[in-house]
This record gives structure tokens, C-alpha cells and sequence, in this order.
């Protein structure tokens, strides 16, 4: 039978992290669930102990044969959920209980909301709480102030203000979905952003819980965050920026991803520049900045088609 959601949780070599987590998946108030485990080839019998221990016949384990990186498992994951709702959940966060029942509620009751999310808080490795740290994320990503409830403006929150954290603290309606464009990573750093748009892409709708449910665990020496290079990071925001401007669907918000890809091609460009690397590559990225700066003022001439940026 076909789970209400599939709980999806990417791990490389953090089993007692892993552990906290799936408990707080486990003790969920909402029981309707599958929990797919997928280990980025990391130590071996670490993360098979941790299921082991679970005891749970909801909970499946699958291994990469070879690392493949946080965002192609990622992908994989997204691929293999069998649920109607995907909710994601690294494997160095956590849930507060009720936090399934409160977002498979708000899906039920709206759906034309491709997606619900909620507040969280941010912790240090040893769970502790950092109140600064979460006050000044709810600001940096727009969410201060934001009210409890439906909200119509859902892609501008997804891929502008990118307010919405799909990793620890948000639902998807899993139809939403067009993972063929997701699949292998293209995304890269951007992953999550690029699934929150893709879940609000056809109506626009979703539902916010101002309450925090989940927690972010910040600033650990093991953090994945910090694994991959500034390069990776680099393409897979502006690939992300780039398809989300050239997207009818996101026309509204058009001017301000191109201003976004813009700062951020100007910014890597002056990186390569300062670092003297590829000065050709910097030149085009300049380049390129100045001409989507300028789409960004100047009323649309047609649709933009897709492409692919990214130093070369």
C-alpha cells in the first residue's frame, strides 16, 4: 500500500546524528509513513547499525555503490519516494512530533498548496538553542514577520526571498514534481530552492506554520554544507536562477532573479578575477552579469529560452 509520505534522509558518516534523527521521525504524532535512508557510501556497518537498532519495518536502508555527493542523493531519494507528500530531513536535523500530522494537514485541507513548511529553530552540535542565530535566519530569508496560513505569493517565497528550508522543515506534494530536470544534480547547492519552486510552480499557493517544528543543527564540524567547493555552489545557483527566469510561470519575478543571477555572476567573476584563474571565464561572467542586469531593467521582448551557465 502507498504511504501518506515518504520520509527521505541522505547520511554520510554521522551515525549518531543519523540516530537523533530518526528518533525524532519515529516518535512522529502521524504514522502514515515510509523512511528512506540512503548512505553516500560511507563507513560501512555505521548507518545499517542505526536502522538495525530502530527496530522499524517502516524504515528501509540503500547505499551508493560510490559517493556521489549530497545532491545527486538527494535526487536519488526523490526518486524512490513512493508517498504522495515527500518530506526531506538531513540527517543532522530533527523534528518536533507533531510537525508530519500539522503539514500533511495543511496539504489535505489546501490542495492547491504545493507545499507547507514551518519555523524552526537553530541549535549548536549538542542541541542547544542559538536564539540569535534563528532570529537573524528568519530575517535573512524572509520569513519574519511572515504570517501562519496560506499564501498566494508562494513563488516569490520560494525562489526570491528562497524562504522556504526543504531540508528540515517542509512538506511536498509529491505531484508537483518535475524531477526529470532535478535528476543528476544540475541544482547542485540549489537543490533545495529549485524542488520549492518546482512545488509551487503551477499554482503559486502554499501554506506557512509560523510555530517553530523542526531543528537546524548549525555549525558543526560535520556539517554537509561546507563539503562541497564554492565552484559547486556557484552553478548550481545561477543554473537554478537562470531556469526559474526564463519560466513563464515565475514571469512576476523575472526582474529579480535576473537581478539575483546577475550579483552573483558579477560576484564569482570578480572572485576569479581577484584570484587571477581563468581570466577569459571571468570576462564572460562579467559579461554576462551586465546583460542580465539589463534584462532585469528593460520590459521582456519574448520568452527566454533555458540555458546552462557556469564558468567554462
Amino acid at each position: 500500500m502507498r504511504p501518506e509520505v515518504s520520509v527521505l534522509i541522505s547520511t554520510y558518516n554521522r551515525p549518531r546524528m543519523l540516530a537523533e534523527a530518526l528518533e525524532s521521525v519515529l516518535s512522529q504524532d502521524f504514522g502514515d509513513f515510509e523512511v528512506i535512508v540512503r548512505d553516500d557510501a560511507g563507513r560501512r556497518g555505521e548507518a545499517e547499525e542505526v536502522i538495525r537498532l530502530a527496530r522499524d519495518s517502516r524504515v528501509v536502508y540503500r547505499r551508493n555503490e560510490r559517493n556521489r555527493g549530497l545532491c545527486e542523493t538527494n535526487a536519488l531519494l526523490y526518486t524512490e519516494a513512493r508517498g504522495r507528500y515527500l518530506a526531506h530531513l538531513d540527517d543532522d536535523d530533527r523534528w518536533r512530533p507533531q510537525f508530519l500530522k500539522r503539514m500533511v494537514a495543511a496539504l489535505d485541507d489546501n490542495p492547491d498548496c504545493g507545499i507547507a513548511f514551518a519555523n524552526h529553530q537553530v541549535t549548536d552540535e549538542r542541541g542547544n538553542f542559538l536564539p540569535e542565530q534563528t532570529r537573524s535566519g528568519n530575517v535573512a530569508w524572509g520569513r519574519a514577520g511572515l504570517r501562519a496560513g496560506r499564501h498566494a505569493d508562494g513563488r516569490r517565497l520560494a525562489a526570491v526571498t528562497r524562504s522556504i528550508p526543504v531540508s528540515h522543515s517542509a512538506v511536498v506534494r509529491a505531484e508537483t514534481l518535475d524531477l526529470g530536470s532535478f535528476v543528476g544534480g544540475r541544482a547542485n547547492r540549489a537543490w533545495d530552492m529549485h524542488i520549492a519552486a518546482l512545488a509551487v510552480r503551477r499554482t503559486g499557493w502554499l501554506w506557512f506554520e509560523s510555530e517553530p517544528l523542526s531543528f537546524y543543527r548549525w555549525g558543526h564540524a560535520d556539517q554537509m554544507s561546507g563539503q562541497r567547493s564554492g565552484a559547486d555552489r556557484f552553478d548550481g545557483l545561477v543554473w537554478t536562477l537562470a531556469e526559474l527566469a526564463a519560466d513563464p510561470c515565475f514571469a512576476a519575478e523575472r526582474r529579480a532573479l535576473l537581478r539575483q543571477l546577475s550579483r552573483q555572476e558579477t560576484l564569482w567573476g570578480m572572485h576569479a578575477l581577484l584570484r587571477q584563474q581563468r581570466p577569459g571565464a571571468a570576462t564572460r561572467l562579467m559579461s554576462r552579469a551586465s546583460r542580465d542586469l539589463l534584462s532585469a531593467v528593460m520590459p521582456p521582448a519574448g520568452p527566454r529560452r533555458p540555458r546552462t551557465p557556469g564558468p567554462s
